[in-house]
């Protein structure tokens, strides 16, 4: 069902020739929320996972990166970068 809103919506396919998926809006959600709240343990309980090293992925991204797509957030955590599907 997410495929084929995408699909009528003309948002499936990305300009790179890479497909959105459900798994990118999920992976959106997890990154803004650890970068909004810094809880990696609420992350993980939020996503159903098991173990919180399951979850660690959404505790490295680009700062500047999520700024600029989320907003400033007071005393943001820094990072490496993360693979967003954009």
């Amino acid at each position: 069902m997410f495929k084929e809103i995408l699909v009528n919506a003309g948002l499936y396919h990305l300009p790179s020739g890479d497909k959105r998926s459900f798994h990118c809006l999920r992976h959106t959600f997890a990154v803004k929320t650890y970068y909004e709240t810094k809880d990696i343990y609420r992350v993980s309980k939020l996503l159903g996972h098991s173990k919180v090293t399951t979850t660690q992925i959404y505790a490295e991204f680009d700062n500047a990166q999520l700024e600029r797509d989320f907003g400033p957030v007071k005393n943001a955590p820094d990072g490496a970068t993360v693979d967003f599907c954009d």
